[in-house]
């Protein structure tokens, strides 16, 4: 959605650049995101914000599988400098290990190249949050799109956002009410890096709840 403003001076004055660029332009790319620009607020050094729309209390996603990775949308809605990224285990399951990663994405808005950010193992046998330190801090440019994903290396269940709190990807090869709002590969060894990525549809998982994914201000 492109947002057009028509700005009017009060009479005897005139608007300053400065003053259209800081009422205005921030405005109307607020507007403009996905997430819903105008329910959120840049969160302050040390605070969290999550990959949802609107902040519906969380479910239970999908059920882990080993060495298979899963990997979401996420729109920033201003310049971010993310010093910690973590995923909340609903469901823990013994020696089960995880890790977060982070793609870019090419001019079409695509998952796409090496990952930007793959943090270390974290501990998937008890529940609660699970911090991943990203050192040094990754940055989310304002306006762009990045990937978030997570692997598993078991079964362990995490916290998700309602479907309905989530961005979509598209709505399928034929018109369909449930769009796609997860990408999911297999035969990702957890062992091993995670892969450069080329998007393909074959991979879009059909009516799947995503991860949440928080992320901590530097």
């Amino acid at each position: 959605m492109a947002v057009s403003l028509t700005l009017r001076a009060t009479k005897g004055s005139a608007l300053t650049h400065d003053e259209v660029d800081a009422n205005f332009t921030a405005l109307a790319t607020a507007a403009e995101s996905p997430n819903g620009g105008f329910v959120a607020i840049k969160p302050q050094s040390g605070r969290y914000s999550t990959n949802s729309l609107n902040g519906q209390t969380l479910v239970s996603a999908l059920t882990g599988i080993a060495n298979q990775i899963w990997i979401v949308p996420w729109f920033a809605p201003w310049d971010m400098e993310i010093m910690e990224l973590g995923v909340w285990v609903n469901t823990a399951i013994a020696s089960a290990l995880g890790k977060i990663v982070v793609y870019g994405s090419n001019s079409v808005g695509e998952p796409s190249g090496a990952p930007l950010y793959e943090g270390g193992s974290l501990d998937f046998s008890t529940p609660g949050y699970k911090p991943s330190a990203v050192s040094p801090s990754l940055v989310f440019a304002k306006g762009t799109i990045f990937w978030l994903a997570i692997r598993h290396s078991s079964t362990a269940t995490l916290a998700g956002h309602n479907f309905a709190s989530i961005m979509s990807i598209d709505c399928g090869a034929t018109p369909a009410i449930t769009p796609f709002k997860l990408v999911r590969r297999s035969g990702v060894t957890f062992a091993s890096a995670a892969p450069s990525w080329t998007y393909t549809p074959t991979e879009l998982l059909g009516n799947a709840i995503p991860a949440a994914f928080w992320m901590k201000e530097a």
